[in-house]
Parts: structure tokens; sequence; C-alpha cells
């Protein structure tokens, strides 16, 4: 009973009616597909989504990061990134530390 009720939680409606999922079940993967329509989201929303993603994987999440600030291979996004940044930073300065350099070469 429980699972059928997490299943049905997880079904959504598209905008044309189509049955469709609110999630991947994954949060790396959530925000992959998203961080490019977060350019006018709030902060608050980047940083809870990347603290999730973080959560699951930090090399992804890193990457991820990584990937929505590069200007040629990935997203070109400066606001996304800033904000990730921030939250790494609150959240685990070591591994800030550790790609400073890379931090340096983007921002």
């Amino acid at each position: 009973m429980l699972a059928f009720l997490k299943k049905e939680a997880l079904s959504t409606r598209t905008e044309n009616g189509a049955a469709a999922y609110a999630t991947t079940m994954s949060d790396c993967l959530d925000l992959f597909s998203t961080v490019g329509a977060l350019r006018a989201a709030p902060e608050a929303e980047i940083a809870d989504r990347f603290t999730r993603a973080w959560a699951e994987n930090p090399d992804l999440a890193m990457k991820i990061a990584f990937f929505a600030r590069d200007i040629r291979g990935g997203l070109g996004e400066r606001r996304a990134f800033r904000v990730m940044l921030k939250t790494l930073s609150a959240v685990c300065y070591t591994h800030l530390r550790a790609h400073e350099t890379c931090a340096d070469l983007v921002c």
C-alpha cells in the first residue's frame, strides 16, 4: 500500500494533459535536468536542489555545477553556479578548498 501511494505521489500531468513523472528519483539527475531552467529561480530553490544532489553524490553534484558554469561545453549559467558555490561553502568548505583553482578559473 505504501509503495502504491509513493508511486501515485510521483505522477503528474504535462501541459498537454499527458501522464508524466514529477521526479526521476535521483536528486543529481533532477538537478542536471533543471539547472538550465533555474536562471530566474530564487536562490533558496537552487541551494535546496544542489544540497539534495550533494547529499546523494558529492562528486557528481560538483560536476553538474561546473557543467552549469562552463560556457563552451556546458550551459554558461553564472548565477546558478555562484549560488551553488555559496551553498557548497556553507555545506562543506574543505571540498571547496580542494577545487579552489578550478573555481577561480570559472568565476
